[in-house]
């Protein structure tokens, strides 16, 4: 895998010295690091784009939020069908995305048109850095997710994508976060964009590559994962301090086991042995059994969401890519064989492409997965896209019974 920044290749490639006592030495070139750190993310103010309409960024409820339940449940119901059909929204849905249409179209034309939202940013203030709404952010994706579905449905293609770009610029300014929820927020975003894209009928251009890039999921969610030391108190007392700095060092020794190994084959028991090797250097036993244990669940569950999400944009990638290759031909039909299978994440597992005499093309990941990734909503890892032709009926003659029989 990838890594996305130069601090964060520093920081895997360093080695943290413990001493006899059990407190951290200081790492070679610690202070390089923290200052790389620093320079990535400059204390910066959320610029206008994200205070639009102006408020503090963190208050102000996101459009959709009394009917969040409903977008979700939506959302979720139509990716879990393993085809492009899409159903119709609820009443409710319908009405709010007609009587805000014109705010929403804002929204999505202050995305499209204005420079990327950003959020406050101040690293230095370590475990009080501010984060912004992320809440209120996820609300917003949902509905930008739910309206591209139901123009979609509605065979509105091009609206579709544009409101799937407007989508993909505000996860870009969660992507670009240092702190670890952002990237889990981020991750959960980038499942329903995934799905919602295996449902629009179109090549959606440039979105496999985004897909399989390689800031987001898996290679996001490690760099973030080692930025969580930076957000531990570390000046307030000795003891806080200790603890940052050997939370540092185990972080930093996991992930570079987890570096040495394909992520199709983690599996939860090799991971937690990863993670148990990677905290028995720290010699303060309370610290030492506090990491071990009880950090251990969140680390894993976001790992391991990370890898699906690694998967699912990987099988939606390959259904772009034969899109792509079938509007290309002057007569449009599936490609008897798909160039990038088998090229992308977990190129040894089993990727199946398979086209059939009714017109429609079956994407599936056969591959084995270890353990689940404890996400409320996985999506299914075949899809069929195209629609089916109907099946030609052959008409036998009615030859009349002979008389009296």
């Amino acid at each position: 895998m990838l890594r996305i920044t130069r601090w964060a290749v520093a920081v895997a490639a360093s080695t943290l010295v413990l001493s006899n006592n059990g407190r951290a030495g200081e790492p070679p070139h610690a202070a390089d690091l923290r200052a790389d750190f620093d320079a990535q993310f400059p204390k910066s103010a959320a610029n206008g784009t994200a205070l639009d309409p102006p408020d503090d960024g963190r208050t102000r409820p996101a459009p959709g939020t009394e009917n969040r339940l409903a977008f979700q449940d939506f959302v979720q119901k139509e990716l879990a069908v393993t085809n492009e059909r899409i159903g119709r929204a609820a009443p409710a849905i319908e009405r709010f995305l007609e009587d805000r249409g014109g705010e929403i179209s804002r929204i999505e034309g202050l995305l499209l048109t204005h420079e990327e939202p950003r959020w406050e940013i101040d690293v230095g203030a370590e475990a009080k850095a501010p984060i912004p709404n992320l809440l209120g952010i996820l609300r917003l994706q949902r509905l930008l997710l739910t309206r591209a579905l139901v123009f979609a449905r509605e065979g509105r293609t091009d609206d579709a994508l544009e409101t799937m770009e407007a989508s993909w610029r505000l996860q870009g300014s969660v992507l670009s976060r240092p702190e670890i929820i952002s990237q889990l927020i981020a991750i959960a975003v980038a499942r329903f964009q995934a799905g919602v894209l295996r449902k629009i009928d179109s090549p959606a251009y440039g979105w496999s590559e985004r897909l399989r890039s390689p800031g987001a999921g898996v290679d996001g969610y490690e760099a973030a994962l080692q930025n969580e030391a930076w957000f531990f108190p570390a000046r307030a007392d000795p003891k806080d301090e200790l603890f940052s700095r050997a939370k540092f060092a185990a972080n930093r020794a996991f992930l570079a086991g987890v570096e040495r190994e394909d992520l199709c084959s983690w599996s939860p028991d090799g991971l937690e042995a990863m993670w148990q090797d990677a905290a028995s250097g720290i010699e303060d036993e309370p610290i030492r059994n506090f990491i071990a244990e009880v950090a251990w669940p969140n680390i894993a569950n976001g790992l391991l969401r990370a890898r699906q999400v690694a998967v699912d944009s990987e099988l939606t990638a390959l259904i772009l890519d034969a899109r792509a290759e079938r509007a290309a031909q002057r007569r449009p039909h599936w490609s008897g064989r798909l160039l990038t299978l088998g090229t992308g994440v977990c190129p040894d597992a089993r990727w199946s492409y398979r086209v059939s005499l009714n017109g429609t093309a079956r994407f599936a990941f056969e591959g084995r997965l270890e353990g689940a990734d404890g996400a409320p909503f996985r999506l299914p890892l075949e899809f069929t896209a195209g629609k089916a032709k109907p099946s030609k009926v052959k008409i036998v003659p009615h030859v009349p019974l002979a008389p009296g029989r």
